[in-house]
């Protein structure tokens, strides 16, 4: 009865903003930025706080290499849901493109701080304390990174290159001891 009325209104809401945030990824996918944008700012304007339309429109902008404003839309998408892990690391990206390598760190450490076993959230957390020199950083944590490869997955060719300059990297560190 009423219950499962006030049920469907919740979640008809839900599933009109899943779509529109859906038909709006395929549209950046298709190089339609234009109808993308028309999309997400109507799942915006229907819910202006749902982390998923703040994540998508936080995508939409780094796809058209608006790193500042992709950051912030990413920043309020944590805030309104800080235990999802994907938020926190395109939060990272965002970071990262803008050249912010202490606000990139402080994201990879939001996801770490929900998963340590997250090998995304070690391996580009170890490839920025690389970057910058931090050399007991970077070796702990392409040492997590690398005892976090499945070993039974056909690794993409780019992933597994870097992986192997990351035991080129270990290998040299131990040598330097």
């Amino acid at each position: 009865g009423l219950i499962a009325c006030l049920h469907c209104l919740r979640q008809e809401p839900r599933m009109e903003i899943d779509e529109l945030v859906g038909r709006a990824a395929h549209a950046r996918q298709q190089g339609n930025l234009p109808e993308a944008g028309r999309l997400l700012e109507q799942a915006r304007r229907a819910a202006p706080g749902d982390p998923l339309v703040l994540n998508a429109l936080g995508m939409q902008e780094l796809a058209a290499g608006n790193a500042d404003a992709a950051a912030r839309n990413f920043e309020a998408a944590v805030h309104a849901d800080s235990r999802e892990i994907g938020l926190w690391m395109n939060l990272a990206s965002a970071h990262r493109a803008r050249g912010d390598d202490a606000g990139e760190q402080l994201a990879l450490e939001g996801a770490l701080a929900i998963d340590q076993t997250y090998f995304m959230g070690q391996f580009r957390i170890a490839e920025l304390h690389e970057r910058n020199g931090r050399v007991a950083s970077a070796t702990s944590h392409w040492r997590a990174a690398l005892a976090l490869v499945p070993s039974d997955q056909q690794l993409p060719p780019a992933l597994a290159q870097r992986l192997e300059q990351a035991r080129s990297y270990l290998a040299a560190q131990s040598r330097e001891v």
